[in-house]
């Protein structure tokens, strides 16, 4: 994100109140109406949808300094999604009309919100892929390399994946069960492609991670 556009909304959002979320707790609730747009200043938020058997399906995670669920006001679309904090998150909330007439006034920053559709959408359509693969790998891996893209962080030679999920929340987003997770995580962690790090993963040789999808969906 710009620098600029950064504090923009920063100013903006910084006339509403401060509050904060505890690890789990739900922010919002499918079929709630939108009556608040929140800003998250610190922590994770995953967005995700209950099947009709109870099956999780996650949707995307929400880093700082995004606004949710904007693109529901927008599109004047009921809400049938929870929106979940990964960890303690802080954020800041204002009436759905406010945010709307700021993205009126100021179009870099409605620029920047479309950018942010494009990257949701690619996450999206990195999940249609995954669902035609057949190995559980492949799907797995990635994951791996998209949230090594999004949320990864470069230290030295390693890229670390800034992100706290478990296991089940990586199957939640592939459709596999926790236990087939696992099994894929320690076949990467075998081959030098990934460590695991006082539960953070960490992709140790990225472009290892690019050719083993690669083998399963070549460029």
């Amino acid at each position: 994100m710009d620098k600029y556009v950064e504090e923009k909304l920063d100013a903006f959002f910084s006339k509403y109140p401060i509050g904060s979320f505890a690890k789990g707790e739900l922010i919002l609730r499918a079929d709630q109406p939108v009556t608040k747009i929140y800003y998250l200043k610190e922590g994770f938020v995953r967005q995700y949808l209950i099947t009709p058997n109870g099956e999780e399906i996650t949707l995307t995670v929400f880093k700082p300094v995004s606004y949710f669920p904007i693109m529901l006001v927008l599109n004047n679309k009921r809400n049938k999604y929870y929106f979940e904090a990964i960890e303690k998150i802080t954020v800041r909330a204002c009436p759905p009309n406010d945010i709307l007439a700021f993205l009126k006034k100021n179009p870099d920053v409605l620029f920047d919100l479309t950018c942010r559709f494009a990257d949701g959408l690619n996450g999206m359509l990195l999940k249609i892929e995954n669902m035609v693969f057949e190995s559980a790998y492949a799907k797995v891996a990635s994951l791996l390399l998209y949230l090594a893209n999004r949320f990864g962080e470069k230290q030295d030679t390693a890229i670390v994946i800034n992100l706290p999920l478990t296991h089940h929340d990586i199957g939640s987003w592939v459709g596999l069960q926790r236990e087939t997770v696992s099994r894929q995580i320690e076949s990467l962690i075998k081959k030098g492609v990934l460590t695991n790090k006082n539960h953070t993963l960490v992709v140790e040789n990225l472009e290892k991670l690019k050719e083993e999808v690669n083998l399963f969906h070549p460029d």
